[in-house]
Formats: structure tokens, sequence, C-alpha cells
């Protein structure tokens, strides 16, 4: 190793420079001077060829001043680069504007101005309102002017006045902007949609007939206009033939922004010999839509076919729950009861 080089050299000019002193005292001071000499020549000798050695394995010029590779030697794993230090946390904005939400029927919406810190003199800013979802003069006043920030203050308020009205909105926000010597800033006011009814939700129809193995009724609905949010409506039956093994219950969503929706009534073909049925369903929500008090009439026609001897005829049994019995001379309507003479 490098180090372990430069020990040799000076442990060869030690055991010189020991050899010479322990030597006989009869010497005379010649012999001493060329024995010195020797050393010197030796030590000198070592030390360029150790000098030379670390030159070829680190690179560098012998006679460069600058620093070697120690080899290692430095730590245990070789690595002498400085270890990257973390980013530091940017320092927060001098100013902020806070975003304050409110529901519409509140008179104003405030906003915050705070400074990060005090300062020794008074400040001023200039601040301005601007639209966004919300429109001046419809949901809110245009506002501008200045703000003054007194010496040693941090906190400052601007009031923006609402106006506010019995219409289903969506939640609407327009901007506070503020500039000044430190920079320029804003926030955001929300005006969230209070108790107005939201839009009126009808069936596009409400009355149909369909036969029991259909599968699915396809129900349409409309909004008079787009509701906010997604809307639930939830699916109630009144049951006046049918029972509640002949219809599954169910719920569909409206999407928000959507006019218009169609959900799938499913059917249950129990195959059984039955009379025509009837049912009426009605629509609910509690969410940001006014269902009206409609129902929808479905009536419900079995598909069963076949024929089977009756006492002294031939019946046959059609779709339309109707038998006609050859041999009694007549038709009987299960659907109402009542037979039909021909």
């Amino acid at each position: 190793m490098h180090l372990n080089q430069i020990r040799t050299a000076f442990g060869c000019l030690l055991l010189a420079s020991v050899s010479i002193h322990c030597g006989d005292s009869s010497d005379n001071d010649s012999a001493v001077d060329a024995d010195t000499d020797v050393v010197a020549d030796v030590v000198a000798d070592t030390l360029a060829d150790t000098l030379a050695d670390v030159s070829d394995d680190s690179g560098l010029d012998a006679g460069s001043d600058a620093p070697f590779d120690s080899g290692g030697d430095v730590g245990d794993d070789g690595d002498t680069s400085i270890p990257d230090t973390p980013d530091a946390e940017p320092p927060p904005p001098p100013v902020t504007v806070d975003s304050p939400s409110v529901i519409e029927d509140a008179a104003s919406v405030t906003f915050t101005v705070t400074l990060a810190e005090e300062h020794s003199e008074t400040l001023e800013f200039s601040y301005s309102t601007a639209d966004d979802t919300a429109i001046s003069g419809e949901d809110y006043e245009s506002a501008s002017g200045t703000v003054v920030v007194s010496a040693g203050e941090t906190i400052v308020t601007i009031s923006v006045d609402l106006l506010g009205d019995d219409t289903y909105e969506c939640d609407e926000a327009f901007a506070l902007n503020l500039s000044g010597s430190l920079g320029e800033f804003s926030g955001t006011g929300t005006i969230v949609n209070d108790t107005d009814p939201g839009p009126v939700l009808t069936l596009d129809v409400t009355e149909g007939e369909v036969r029991e193995n259909v599968g699915t009724v396809d129900i349409g609905v409309s909004l008079a206009s787009a509701s906010c949010k997604d809307a639930v409506i939830e699916v109630s039956y009144g049951h006046i033939t049918t029972d509640s093994d002949d219809i599954t219950e169910l719920s569909f969503t409206v999407p928000a922004g959507d006019l218009s929706a169609v959900f799938a009534l499913p059917v249950t073909n129990d195959d059984l010999r039955e009379v025509r049925e009837r049912l009426e369903l009605s629509l609910s929500s509690t969410d940001e839509v006014t269902v009206t008090d409609q129902t929808y009439a479905l009536d419900i026609v079995p598909v069963i076919e076949r024929i089977f001897e009756g006492e002294t005829g031939l019946c046959a049994h059609s779709q339309d729950n109707l038998v006609t019995c050859w041999g009694y001379g007549n038709t009987h309507n299960f659907a109402n009861g009542i037979p039909d003479t021909l």
C-alpha cells in the first residue's frame, strides 16, 4: 500500500541511523561521514522510488500539489465522496389568501389575507374579483379596492357581497386577486347551493304492456335540467294483481349533468298458469332532484301455451291467457273472469 511504502522508507532511515550511532567509538570522523553519506543516498533513493510508485498508482504527477488517492486507507469502503444533503423546505409565501365557502343564502363571503411575518412599515395591497363559474352581477357583486395592513399586523379581511336567488344551481366559484410590493396572490370563494329544490324528474310514459317472458322492461325518465350531483332513484311497487315474486326491486342512478336515463325493470317468468297481472310503480329520491308523484302501470301477460282435455271436449290455452274449449261453446277470459258466449 502507498502509506506502507513510505513507512518502509523511513524505517530504512531509522535503521541506518542506529547502525551508525551504535558502531565502534574508535572509528574516526571520516568513517562516520562516509556512512552518513551512504545512508543519505539510500533514503533519497527509497523515497524517490516510493513517490514514483504512488504517482503511477494514483495517476498524478509526483511533483503535483494535488491530493492522491489513499487506496482505501481513509475509509473502510474506500468511498471518500461527500454525501448529498436533502433539499431544504421552500420558505412559505410572504402572503396567503384563504379560499372560503359559504351557502348561497349568506349575505357575503369573507377572505382572510395573512402575512407570513410582521413588518415594521404599513403595507398596501390592491385587490379585485374575477369570474370563474360564478358571474358578477348574477351571483356576487364585483369588488375592487385597496386594503391596508398596519405595521406590526399580519391579518386583514376583505368581504364580497353575494346575490342569492331561488334557482337551483351547482356550486359556483370566483377569484379574489391581490397584488402589492410583496408580489401577487389569489384565493377562491365558493358559493354552495342551499335548499333550492333540484330539477324535476318525470316518467317518459305512464303505462305499458309486456309478456311475462320479456326479461326486462326499459322505462325512461327525464329531468327538466341537469342535476349537479349523481341522483339515486329508488323504485317502489304497488302490487295490484301481482306479488313480490313477479318483480325484482331495484334502484338506479341519473349521472350528474345528464338530462335523461333509462332503467331496466326485471320481470319474472314463473311458467305458471296465471291471469293477466297489473303492477304500478313509483319513484323517489333523497338527492338533488324533485320526483313527481307519477305512477307507471304495467300489464304483464302470461305466455303459457298448451292444449288440454276438458270434461266434454278439447281446450286450448292462448298466450293472452284465453282458453277456448271445443264442446263448451264459449271462450273464457281469465283476465277478467267473464265468459264470452259465442
